[in-house]
């Protein structure tokens, strides 16, 4: 495969709407999780996807697909830490985009796109963030042609439960003009218009940080 993107976690929430996205284009997409191959999806809409089931921390299991790679999507991360089972922020949020940005830079890759977060809200730790910021400051030293999007919570289809979220934290902000004020710049957006924009970031010359303005914004132009 030559002339490709790849998308880490892309087996995920975001991760299979990005390589969605990509092959509603027809752009060929190599996808690395660990689970690999997701279970009942509609495999006409991901006909330009390869998937690899690997860590990517364990650079030697899939750097092969690096060659001829146009662009690097990063789209791992976790809600909740699990301690007990090696999974802190800290190994899945920064330490995944280290070892990715490094391998990447290592083989030539140009492009790299990281899928960050907003301001963090009320309920959301702070090692969650902290390892973001980490990861972005990282990035920012090994990248010049970066793309940062900094959506908040993400809704879709595929996750019943985050459109449920979403369409209440709507109310809620609709019936308060404070909470409203506070919560807009880091307001839900549909999970398709992430996707939609980090593909375009990946196969387009634009680089610098994404905020949720900005990226319902470009996706809206697009």
């Amino acid at each position: 495969m030559s002339n490709h993107i790849i998308v880490t976690g892309g087996s995920g929430f975001l991760g299979k709407q990005i390589c969605r996205s990509a092959s509603d284009q027809s752009i060929p997409v190599v996808s690395i999780s660990r689970g690999g191959k997701p279970a009942n999806i509609d495999e006409g809409q991901y006909y330009t996807v390869y998937w690899e089931a690997a860590d990517v921390r364990n650079i030697e299991n899939w750097n092969r697909h690096l060659e001829n790679c146009r662009a690097v999507i990063h789209s791992i991360g976790i809600i909740e830490e699990h301690p007990e089972l090696g999974i802190t922020y800290e190994s899945a949020i920064f330490d995944t985009a280290k070892a990715v940005a490094d391998a990447a830079k290592h083989s030539g890759v140009e492009k790299f796109v990281f899928i960050s977060a907003a301001g963090a809200g009320p309920d959301t730790p702070a090692g969650y963030m902290l390892n973001k910021h980490k990861a972005e400051n990282y990035l920012k030293t090994r990248f010049e042609n970066l793309v940062i999007l900094r959506p908040g919570m993400m809704f879709g289809a595929d996750s019943p439960g985050t459109t449920e979220e979403s369409a209440e934290l709507f109310r809620m902000m609709e019936n308060d003009e404070q909470l409203r004020a506070s919560l807009w710049p880091k307001r839900p957006l549909p999970v398709e218009i992430v996707a939609h924009v980090a593909i375009y970031a990946a196969m387009n010359n634009i680089k610098g940080d994404f905020s949720v303005d900005e990226t319902e914004r470009l996706g809206g132009e697009i």
